[in-house]
């Protein structure tokens, strides 16, 4: 993350077989960074991507690395990359995405989703987050899916968590589990691009595999998935570094357990999410904690959340209003959340899908929830 106006150094590493090798600078081999519109590719001369050199640095291994600095004059989430020029051996230009985290760096050609990011961030950014339960399989999946997409489109939404989120060999155009199916879904809609993750938690009725997920515009920096203490079963937290109009935001996606004898390990489980987070990400940074914690506002398990440093963003914005969201037929309590820590500002929050989408038939037995943030 930068100010507009000042330099940022990136290093990017290059090997060529038999060449690289030796002390020093290989020659012939240049480099350059560049930075442009996130979302776009390098080698696309219409992109408005800006080059400059960037001088070797240093032996690393066999690969030959090189430092270049680049300075967006305006706030944006920027795509960064490097190019490579070696007559000898390359065929044109060869651009370099990043190669950490198991990705493969040039060897699979060069992948948008895997370009370096730098955020300058804007004064008035805003970032449109939500929670949903999808209820698993229940009923016309399809239906409610489209349902929720329809209403995600028309809020602009940029992140959403998902909880009983399911695997259904069923589904279409590749989407292996219901977030994947959002995803596309939005992409279709929105025409911006969606990704989606899921953590598996456990099999519904012995059967099917469920677990939390996510479908995001934003791009991913960072994906992490950390173990709760176990309760009913193997409850976890997946945490997602994403570029935002206001800088790097840490956000949090889980589901609590559910049973009433387990006031005290929702109470575990908040205090694992809070330290998983701050293990992510520094503990000043911008967090959010997303998802259905089934405890409502009193419990243990929320104060220890505030206790933590977390604001609840419905309460903050709604106060005096019970903001129930289950069961989505008959609301009698609040279980979905969105908490906030560190320099972020709780705009607006809202109900969503309070009314059936078609007949009698609701999106899913929870209410959505949607926020929107800015920074502070």
């Amino acid at each position: 993350m930068a100010d507009a106006g000042a330099p940022t150094t990136f290093y990017g590493q290059a090997w060529v077989e038999g060449r690289t090798g030796s002390a020093g600078l290989t020659a012939g081999l240049t480099a350059e960074v560049g930075f442009g519109p996130n979302g776009t590719r390098p080698d696309d001369a219409d992109a408005g991507w800006s080059w400059t050199s960037a001088a070797f640095n240093a032996d690393v291994g066999n690969n030959d690395e090189f430092q270049g600095a680049i300075t967006p004059s305006t706030p944006g989430i920027w795509d960064v990359a490097f190019r490579y020029g070696l007559p000898a051996a390359f065929s044109g230009t060869l651009f370099g995405d990043r190669s950490d985290r198991g990705r493969a760096g040039s060897d699979d050609g060069y992948q948008v989703e895997n370009a370096g990011r730098l955020v300058v961030p804007s004064a008035s950014g805003r970032l449109k987050l939500a929670t949903l339960n999808l209820q698993c399989l229940t009923g016309d999946v399809p239906a409610r899916l489209d349902a929720a997409a329809q209403r995600f489109s028309q809020l602009g939404t940029d992140f959403v968590a998902l909880q009983e989120v399911c695997v259904d060999a069923t589904f279409d155009a590749g989407a292996a589990d219901s977030a994947s199916r959002l995803a596309a879904m939005l992409t279709t809609r929105t025409g911006r691009r969606f990704v989606s993750g899921f953590a598996q938690t456990h099999l519904a009725n012995n059967v099917t595999p469920e677990g939390i997920g996510f479908v995001t515009a934003l791009p991913v920096s960072q994906v992490e998935t950390v173990d709760l203490p176990l309760g009913d079963f193997q409850r976890k937290v997946m945490i997602e570094v994403v570029a935002t109009p206001m800088g790097m935001v840490a956000i949090g996606v889980t589901h609590f357990s559910f049973r009433a004898q387990d006031a005290q390990l929702r109470v575990a489980q908040a205090n694992a999410a809070s330290a998983a987070l701050n293990a992510v990400a520094p503990a000043t940074s911008r967090q959010v904690l997303l998802g259905d914690l089934n405890a409502t506002p009193a419990e243990a398990s929320l104060d220890a959340l505030r206790t933590a440093g977390f604001t609840d963003a419905w309460a903050a914005t709604q106060p005096g209003l019970s903001g129930f969201t289950h069961t989505s037929t008959n609301p009698t309590r609040r279980i979905d959340y969105a908490w906030l820590r560190g320099p972020l500002e709780p705009v607006s929050a809202a109900l969503e899908f309070t009314s059936p989408f078609r007949g009698s038939e609701y999106v899913s037995d929870h209410l959505g929830l949607s926020v929107e943030l800015s920074g502070r």
